[in-house]
């Protein structure tokens, strides 16, 4: 009885381990980013398509944005959102796709710059293509540059798909696979 007593014990052991284990990962993962858009002078521009894709790594509440052959230490921006709620009930994100009501939260954006892409505008109009060999955090001459941030997120049946992050008078937009 006392080593039936033991399994059950180890069982249960291994069963929180794994859930544990397995929660972990889901909070924190990966994924692509299918089209980017940005907004300068008040104006944005048309959706493009991305085909080598970028990656957003990280969890709702905290990620990064990088290529998708880079680590992703070796990130192009940086979102922190305050207060982000996932918790939202099904009635409340119904409603606000019926009435297509975004999410607003307060953040930050880090963005990297470097030589060739040295100000903020020439950052935001290069989103989406910008991860060239020299415009990623720990490269050669890059510099790191954070903004208080405002960001949005579309209405969503499960999760969220579609952000715009503005700052310092520019906007970025992207929408996930």
């Amino acid at each position: 009885m006392a080593q039936v007593n033991v399994n059950m014990n180890n069982l249960k052991v291994r069963l929180i381990i794994s859930f544990l284990i397995v929660g972990a990962i889901s909070a924190y993962s990966q994924a692509t980013i299918k089209s980017t858009n940005y907004n300068v002078d008040g104006y944005w521009g048309k959706w493009e398509n991305l085909y080598l894709g970028l990656a957003m790594t990280g969890t709702y509440s905290s990620f990064v944005i990088h290529d998708h052959d880079k680590h992703p230490s070796q990130y192009g921006c940086k979102i922190t959102i305050y207060d982000y709620n996932e918790n939202v009930s099904k009635k409340e994100n119904k409603r606000r796709r019926k009435t297509n009501e975004w999410y607003t939260y307060n953040g930050t954006i880090e963005i990297i710059l470097n030589e060739q892409i040295n100000t903020t505008r020439k950052w935001v109009e290069s989103f989406g293509e910008f991860f060239s060999a020299y415009n990623y955090k720990g490269a050669k001459g890059s510099i790191s540059t954070t903004y208080p941030a405002q960001i949005m997120i579309a209405p969503y049946k499960k999760y969220p798909e579609t952000y715009n992050i503005m700052f310092d008078g520019y906007a970025i937009g992207f929408i996930l696979y």
